[in-house]
């Protein structure tokens, strides 16, 4: 079980690399919102993004998604923005503390571990320092969950995360693309 949950995790990275036109030996390291949680209690530190900093006229989502209201956007931009800057700090605790309660136990069940051990993992050995400078851009809605791409700033979006609200505040959340907003 250990092993799928890795391959898992690895292989949205790698296609976040490739989207962030990230090759070998660059110090790019784009991650993703692979299934990669397990039980903490540690906050990450929430920050907003602004339109001159991330990619939030990009035109995103799939059919049916609309423009998420303004208490929406901030909310579901600070989460992303909170999983980047972790990815970026080696803070696998806090990148795990943005992701979904059932997730972070399913993650930690698959592994046979703790999300922040699977990260840790998953990660070492790569240049995750671009990830911290990552911002995240326009929020969509469909169906109760919002999606947001992530850029560096004055770049093409680098990766897409969905978040959805679960007990009053927002997480991010692994879905297939055609349940994403």
């Amino acid at each position: 079980m250990r092993e799928r949950a890795q391959v898992g995790v690895l292989a949205m990275v790698a296609a976040a690399a490739v989207a962030a036109g990230c090759g070998g030996g660059d110090d790019s390291g784009v991650g993703t919102t692979a299934r990669d949680s397990a039980e903490t209690t540690t906050q990450p530190t929430m920050t907003s993004a602004s339109p001159d900093t991330a990619a939030d006229d990009v035109a995103q989502g799939n059919p049916g998604s609309k423009p998420a209201d303004a208490a929406t956007t901030v909310k579901v931009q600070q989460v992303a923005n909170a999983y980047a800057q972790a990815i970026g700090r080696r803070d696998w605790a806090g990148a795990c503390a943005t992701r979904a309660p059932a997730e972070r136990r399913s993650i930690a069940r698959d592994s046979g571990g703790t999300c922040a051990g699977a990260m840790a993992l998953v990660f070492d050995g790569k240049p995750v320092e671009t990830i911290g400078r990552l911002r995240a851009g326009a929020v969509f809605t469909r169906h109760g969950r919002a999606s947001v791409q992530l850029a560096l700033p004055g770049e093409q979006p680098a990766m897409k995360v969905v978040a959805e609200p679960v007990g009053g505040r927002w997480y991010l959340v692994d879905v297939p693309d055609d349940q994403a907003p």
